[in-house]
């Protein structure tokens, strides 16, 4: 399959410390590309890259012409006061997609029965599935996803991992940073190293 985002000569700095130097790849749909490295190493630097949030020192980030982009970084972008089909229902609307459509987005990650709850009351946990259901919401063929595991309990990692693998099956593209090994079908690794 055709690359849906390539990456030439990448240089990417925080402040004045350079984290990546001269990283290229590319990756075409039906992947997964798995970024590894320990913290600090510039694993979220390369993913706000990646989607136009941080703009490279040198090197270059293309995209596919039919590629789209739903991503999900640390903060999940969730209103505390608002309920999670409040907060889809928007999502849903901006992206074209049917308003039944949270519904069962909430139910593949598990919190359906949460849907009318203050995202405030919710745990970690349940927040970090919510604002997952909101990228199933966006009909995107290349998911970027920032630690997306982090406070998920065993089972919601294994409805993360089955959602990943079903996209990418699917002939979806994603890359997702994770200190937790994924065990999905046609998973490649980008190992970052400090640079100084």
């Amino acid at each position: 399959m055709p690359a849906v985002v390539t990456c030439c000569d990448l240089t990417l700095r925080r402040g004045r410390k350079r984290l990546i130097a001269n990283l290229s790849f590319d990756l075409a749909g039906g992947e997964l590309l798995h970024v590894r490295g320990p913290n600090g190493v510039g694993k979220s630097t390369l993913l706000s890259a990646l989607v136009g949030l941080a703009p490279p020192e040198h090197g270059t980030v293309t995209l596919a012409p039919q590629c789209r982009i739903a991503w999900l970084g640390h903060k999940i972008g969730l209103c505390s006061a608002e309920t999670p089909h409040e907060a889809l229902q928007l999502r849903a609307s901006l992206h074209g997609s049917a308003l039944d459509a949270v519904d069962d987005a909430l139910d593949k990650l598990g919190v359906a029965h949460l849907a009318h709850r203050p995202v405030g009351q919710l745990s970690a946990g349940q927040q970090r599935r919510v604002a997952l259901a909101g990228v199933l919401l966006q009909g995107a063929n290349l998911w970027v996803l920032d630690e997306p595991l982090n406070a998920l309990d065993i089972a919601g990692v294994a409805g993360v991992e089955a959602l990943l693998q079903a996209h990418v099956d699917a002939g979806g593209a994603a890359i997702v940073t994770s200190h937790q090994a994924l065990t999905l079908d046609k998973v490649r690794s980008l190992d970052l190293e400090r640079t100084q």
